[in-house]
């Protein structure tokens, strides 16, 4: 083998193991940095709407709405009304309810220590509800029918009314008006659906009125008024910025594979220019 194939062959090895120097490190960088990219956008369109609140003799025309984080970038929302009304037929209306779908299940329960439960009889969704507002805004009204206990659940597989990015919680509880003449107050819940509230700090201006491991309660407030609620996982951002640090010493190193890449891509056409003879007269 003559010297200049030898040394042609060198410079082949020497590229090729910096190309994958340079994939490799920049495909590794890429893949431990930060997955945090600042809150989540979530939509403040969803509203909900009671012809007839249901009020039974002894119970405030009081309602809960829990919505819970679930895995995937889903959630679900529940909304409970007060006492039980056997027979009693009743229409919640959701406007622009999106990606969601109605999930009740076929049994209530009353008492979850007791675990006491009652039949939920079926629901059906109305498309074309009667709906009538003088108020402007965008209009995608379904009907929820039902009867016997108020008790409706909506689930979302994506784009739901509580997301998480990384490190950042964000969530919208949607208000809930009366056509009647009956003021309603309603409770709010979110549960994390998995982690613990100690690892958050919240951010929101309203601060929920009770906290568990398990997620955050806000008391009874007029429930035409919408809340918003977001909160952050320092845990995660001290981990998020131990990932930057290290990503940003991988990006370092592929970028100087990258640099001695180059210097060997246009190394042969220097030594040409080197070995060139020189110009006669020159």
């Amino acid at each position: 083998m003559r010297t200049g194939e030898y040394v042609n062959r060198l410079l082949l090895v020497g590229i090729a193991t910096l190309v994958g120097l340079v994939v490799g490190l920049t495909a590794f960088a890429w893949s431990i940095r930060p997955a945090s990219g600042g809150f989540p956008d979530v939509s403040g369109d969803l509203q909900l709407y009671l012809n007839q609140p249901t009020v039974a003799q002894g119970f405030a025309p009081d309602y809960d709405l829990t919505l819970t984080h679930t895995s995937g970038g889903g959630a679900t929302l529940s909304i409970v009304g007060p006492g039980y009304h056997h027979g009693e037929h009743w229409v919640l209306l959701v406007n622009n309810l999106g990606t969601g779908r109605l999930c009740t299940p076929s049994a209530f329960v009353l008492d979850e220590g007791a675990a006491t439960s009652v039949p939920e009889p079926p629901q059906h969704v109305d498309p074309h509800p009667s709906f009538a507002t003088d108020t402007p805004g965008t209009y995608h009204v379904v009907g929820v029918d039902g009867s016997d206990q108020f008790f409706v659940k909506l689930c979302w597989d994506s784009d739901a009314p509580v997301e998480v990015n990384g490190a950042y919680l964000r969530a919208r509880f949607p208000p809930l008006f009366s056509f009647g003449t009956v003021q309603l107050a309603v409770g709010r819940g979110l549960n994390l659906g998995s982690g613990t509230t100690l690892d958050y700090a919240v951010q929101s201006l309203v601060q929920p009125t009770s906290v568990t491991p398990g997620g955050w309660q806000w008391s009874k407030t007029p429930a035409e008024n919408d809340l918003a609620f977001a909160a952050v996982n320092t845990s995660d951002t001290q981990h998020d910025s131990y990932q930057a640090f290290l990503s940003g010493i991988v990006f370092g190193v592929a970028g100087g594979a990258l640099v001695a890449l180059v210097q060997e891509l246009v190394a042969p056409f220097r030594s040409r220019k080197e070995l060139r003879p020189p110009e006669p007269g020159g």
